[in-house]
């Protein structure tokens, strides 16, 4: 066997484990938040803060060293569309429930973002918590590219519509 075809039989090789080491590395991370997500739905319907749960979304806020918060979106037992919020690791309390039409809505906390700072490109809108005084407060993280191509993220106050924060990554 010729030199030229070792190399290329070695750096094959090295390709194909570094793909496989990837891959693996990926699935295990969609298996993880699968795995977290199914558990915060059991952890709020368990607790009877829904009745229902229809999707989930993962909210992984500012704060570092915090843990992710799911929201947990159905009914509650009145039948009013709800969404439940569990941080992770700390599924056994009480989950922080809000009645959907008891708070703004998504399109008006992308409105507020679009009208204080407008925007290049927006990119998502979630529910989450934010620690504030002591206690966790509902909060829409409205993500986008800014007008200097930096991601950024404002903080917005589910029940007032307060901006509680902004914040621009370069």
């Amino acid at each position: 066997m010729s030199k030229k075809w070792l190399i290329i039989l070695i750096i094959t090789a090295a390709g194909a484990g570094i793909g496989w080491f990837v891959t693996s590395a990926v699935q295990a991370g969609i298996h993880r938040t699968e795995d977290g997500k199914k558990a915060a739905e059991a952890a709020v319907l368990d607790s009877d803060s829904l009745v229902s749960a229809e999707k989930t979304t993962v909210f992984n806020g500012p704060t570092e060293n915090s843990k992710p918060v799911y929201a947990v979106y159905g009914r509650n037992a009145g039948g009013k569309e709800a969404a439940s919020l569990v941080r992770s690791g700390r599924l056994k309390e009480k989950p922080v429930t809000v009645i959907l039409s008891d708070i703004i809505s998504e399109s008006r906390a992308s409105k507020i973002s679009r009208q204080e700072y407008s925007p290049k490109k927006m990119i998502s809108v979630k529910l989450g918590l934010l620690p504030q005084k002591n206690k966790q407060v509902p909060v829409w993280e409205v993500k986008y590219i800014d007008s200097y191509s930096r991601y950024t993220y404002d903080y917005i106050d589910a029940k007032s519509g307060t901006m509680l924060a902004h914040i621009a990554i370069k």
